[in-house]
């Protein structure tokens, strides 16, 4: 009954950090949390969700993994204090 009523409110679900590698793939699979978003992260992706709502807000690659990256240095880290998500893709 209590998660009825949780599905007809669209209330977030409430997650705890894990992490999982898979026996078969070797690929990691985790989730962390911080002040604003649930990070999901499957291999070198990740995955924002608004940690209130739980709605998908954005996704990150490492900056290895991005060609010709231009470096923003003060602005990115700037922006990811205040929990703003900076898409390269």
């Amino acid at each position: 009954m209590a998660g009825w009523c949780l599905e007809k409110t669209n209330a977030p679900a409430k997650l705890e950090e894990f992490e999982f590698v898979d026996p078969v793939t070797d690929q990691t699979v985790y989730l962390s949390t911080s002040k604003t978003f649930s990070i999901l992260c499957v291999g070198s992706r990740r995955f924002y969700f608004n940690r209130l709502t739980g709605k998908f807000d954005g996704t990150s690659a490492p900056s290895r993994s991005v060609a010709d990256r231009v470096d923003l240095g003060k602005e990115v880290s700037d922006a990811a204090n205040r929990g703003i998500v900076i898409v390269f893709e």
